[in-house]
Parts: structure tokens; C-alpha cells; sequence
């Protein structure tokens, strides 16, 4: 039996322009080429698409192969080919490589990976236009695959694979070895993988990693590899319903252990910060949105990135965590509120400016009064300067609203109990009127904060 990696390795360029039309003007050699007629000048040469090659990588080795300085004169050489109803190169390649475009988007791209866990789907032209993005800027490459990639049959190149290029994975799944970082800008053509290569291989195979690193990589490889697509929905009801069965904390109102405590305790490697930098700012008990918001049913919408990574501090292993967020579709959720549009009049009127003093600046007691989704009410909020108040601290409402009476924010900052992040967030948002709006519920809002600190404390005494 033909090995079919031989098949692709033999020989596998080709000449192809217009080859459509070449009809009896073109002329087949020996090797299979498919060479244009001498008045054929336009000629693009195209290589075979390797199996798991990333496709931004493979368009870089075909402007090294066309001459072409980068990608986007490459993309010159492509514009006038057809289906001439695409202006993207992505259908133009999939036609002369006689393959579906879903197939180039599904099996080279990093799309699967992005939205392995989706908010929203995509039309097919639209996932054309983003499924050249990239997840991380440096372009990361296994010493061992390309040392394969060289010696094969002894006519072999090297080229990117696909996994590689995803957030966190970091090692090679097939040798079980560190991946290579390339410090160039764009990625590195085949003859620059000769000069990549003899780069130091830093001896850290995956298996020496902690649990969560690996869980991490297993995991996100398994919803690759499956072609797995699940509701972000279900998903965060899932992580959601693990986090509170392990006890913690994510919300960020209340102070006690949260999954980002655990990352930032267990995890020492920089692998963390270097994939997660948003834990650099990471406070002892107190729950970030980013990461520890993932294990909120509908809290927002999240990286593929910051699911993978609570799942694989709430599961026991990456089988688990595959079985059940995958099963997940099967759970019945709640019937998410309309959407509702409303222009930047009701945003900026009177009627909503009442609405939010009568409920405190409250985010969900607003959008319970105006009806809709609670995130776009929110966001329209924040948008149109009335940011929520939801949970502030005494000492944090009594600091907006002196600092809207004239105190320097070097002195609102350094008085104790103030929580900076809040204050921070609400001063970052609000908009030309809100001093006069603060002044208004100040007291209300203090009340209400008291009341609040009461109940807390009440639950925390010996009965």
C-alpha cells in the first residue's frame, strides 16, 4: 500500500495558471506538471497542502516559492484567478488545489480552535475572512518535525503545522517535546527553518509539566482533533456547576479562593503568564473576570482559551472534562432574553437616566425594567456613560462620589477599604453627568451597601 505522505512528498509542486483554460495550449511532462502554453505568461507555481499544515504558514512558503517579498504581494499574484465572485485568496486555492474551501478552513486553519467554543456562528464568507488570523504573535515550530521534514525520501521541506500555532500548546504533541519560538516579525520561509533550527531545544517534554498544563494542552488538542463545536452557553453552565461543586469563588464582589488562585499558587513555569497575562494583575481571593468569569453561566462571552483553562483546574483529567462539555449540548437552559436595538437617543434620554437612579445603577434590575438581553444592556450602559454600580463597597461609593466633589485621586487612592478596580471602572466609564446622577442615589447607595455588609456578616456568625 502507497504511503499517501510519499505521494504528497514526490514531487509535489506544481505549475498552475489559468490551468482551467489551458486546454490543448498546454503541455503535460513526465513528472505530471501541468505547464501553461508560452502565451500563458501569468504563472503561479502551488505547492501540495501538507496534512495538519497551517495555512498561514503554507501561503508564506508559497511567496518564498513565487518570488514574492511577503503575503500580501502573493495575494496580488492570486486577486485575478477565479471563483472571480471571492475577493479572499482562501476559495482561489482551494480551487487549484481541488479542495472544498471548508475543508482548507476546518483542517488548516485556526478557526476550529477559536471557536471550538462559540458564542455565535458564522456565514462561510465571513469565516473565510477571519481564518487567517493568528492566536499568538510568535510563530512556534518543533526541532524534530522539521528534522523529519528535511530527511524525508531526502527531498522533504520543512512547514508549520497547525496545532503548534494554538495558545498554550507549547509543545509538540507527536514528539512530546518544547516547541521552538521563531523571533522573526512574519513567518519563517523554508530556507530560514535551517537557521531556526539550530536554535537550542529546550529540554521540557510535556509529561514534566504540572497536571494542569498538560490537562490544559489534552484538552484543547481533543476539541481540535474531534472537531468538537460547543455552545459557550452550555459550557459555562457546565464550568459553572463544577466551580461551585469544588466551592469556589467567582464572583468578584465576594473575597475567598478562587480557580485563579489555584493557576497562579500551582503553576510557577512561565507558561502562565506568557498565555494568561491578565493574571499578572491577579489579587489573593478575588475572582478576575477573564479567568474565573468562564465558570459563569452567560457572565460574558470568552476565548476558546479561558474555558480550556477552568476546565482543566475543575476536572479530575482531559477525558472527563472532553466527555462532559461535550455532552453538555444535552443539558436544558434557560431561554436567553431577546435582543433588543435601541438607538443612542433612549441611551442618552431622560427616561433611561430616571430608570437608572430609581434602580441604583443596578445593571440587571435595569435591564429587568427595560426588558432584553442583560449583557447588551450593560454594555449600552457602560457605552453611553452610566456604568453599573452593582456591589460597590461603602468606602468605594463614599470616594466617587468626593472625587466628583473635587478630592484628588491620589488621596481617594490611598484611603483604606477603597476597591481600586471598582473605582477605576466605574470613573474609566461614566460620562458627562454622572457626578450630578451620584449625588442623587449617594445615599440610597450606601444604604443599600450597609444592608448588604449586615447580611454577610449576619451568615458569618456562630448560630
Amino acid at each position: 500500500m502507497i504511503d499517501i505522505a510519499e505521494i504528497l512528498y514526490a514531487k509535489c509542486c506544481l505549475f498552475l495558471s489559468d490551468y482551467w483554460n489551458a486546454g490543448s495550449n498546454s503541455t503535460n511532462d513526465n513528472c505530471g506538471l501541468v505547464t501553461p502554453s508560452k502565451e500563458k505568461r501569468s504563472m503561479l507555481e502551488v505547492s501540495a497542502l501538507m496534512p495538519e499544515e497551517w495555512l498561514h504558514g503554507y501561503f508564506s512558503r508559497l511567496a518564498v516559492q513565487n518570488s514574492c517579498l511577503d503575503i500580501p504581494q502573493l495575494n496580488k499574484l492570486i486577486a485575478p484567478l477565479p471563483p472571480h465572485d471571492s475577493p479572499e485568496s482562501i476559495p482561489k486555492i482551494a480551487k487549484l488545489l481541488d479542495r472544498p474551501v471548508q475543508d482548507l478552513i476546518q483542517q488548516h486553519t485556526l478557526f476550529p480552535a477559536k471557536h471550538a467554543i462559540y458564542f455565535k456562528t458564522y456565514s462561510e464568507a465571513h469565516q473565510v475572512k477571519i481564518s487567517m488570523r493568528k492566536m499568538q504573535k510568535p510563530v512556534k515550530f518543533c526541532h524534530q518535525c522539521i528534522e523529519e521534514d528535511w530527511e524525508y525520501v531526502g527531498q522533504g521541506f520543512p512547514y508549520l503545522r497547525r496545532i503548534h500555532q494554538v495558545t498554550g500548546i507549547d509543545w509538540c504533541l507527536k514528539h512530546k517535546c518544547r516547541l521552538g519560538f521563531s523571533s522573526l516579525d512574519d513567518i519563517p520561509g523554508p530556507g530560514q527553518f535551517g537557521l531556526l533550527h539550530e536554535q537550542s531545544i529546550i529540554q521540557e517534554p510535556l509529561e514534566s509539566q504540572h497536571e494542569i498544563i498538560q490537562k490544559y494542552v489534552e484538552i484543547f488538542e481533543g476539541l481540535i482533533s474531534n472537531s468538537l463545536t460547543l455552545s459557550a452557553d452550555h459550557v459555562s453552565l457546565v464550568l459553572e456547576q463544577q466551580a461551585k461543586k469544588a466551592g469556589f469563588n467567582t464572583s468578584p464582589a465576594k473575597s475567598a479562593r478562587c480557580i485563579s488562585d489555584v493557576l497562579v499558587e500551582e503553576i510557577s513555569s512561565d507558561w502562565l503568564l506568557r498565555n494568561f497575562p491578565t493574571l499578572k494583575a491577579k489579587v489573593t481571593n478575588k475572582a478576575l473576570k477573564t479567568i474565573d468569569g468562564a465558570a459563569v453561566f452567560r457572565l460574558q462571552n470568552h476565548n476558546v482559551t479561558n474555558y480550556v483553562l477552568a476546565a482543566a483546574v475543575l476536572f479530575d483529567s482531559a477525558d472527563e472534562a472532553l466527555m462532559t462539555l461535550n455532552n453538555s449540548s444535552n443539558m436544558e437552559l434557560k431561554p436567553r432574553r431577546a435582543l433588543i436595538k435601541r438607538n443612542a437617543e433612549f441611551w442618552r434620554g431622560n427616561d433611561l437616566r430616571q430608570i437608572y437612579i430609581k434602580n441604583l445603577g443596578t445593571g440587571k434590575a435595569i435591564a429587568d425594567d427595560i426588558g432584553g438581553d442583560y449583557d447588551q444592556v450593560r454594555q449600552n450602559l457602560i457605552k453611553y456613560g452610566l456604568p453599573p454600580l452593582t456591589n460597590l463597597s461603602l468606602e468605594t461609593i463614599k470616594a466617587l462620589a468626593d472625587f466628583y466633589k473635587g478630592a484628588t485621586l491620589a488621596e481617594i487612592l490611598s484611603r483604606p477599604g477603597v476597591n481600586r478596580e471598582h473605582f477605576e471602572q466605574v470613573v474609566r466609564s461614566a460620562g458627562n453627568q454622572f457626578g450630578e446622577i451620584l449625588n442623587q442615589i449617594k445615599e440610597a447607595l450606601m444604604q443599600k451597601s450597609t444592608e448588604r455588609l449586615n447580611r454577610i456578616n449576619s451568615k458569618d456568625r456562630p448560630h
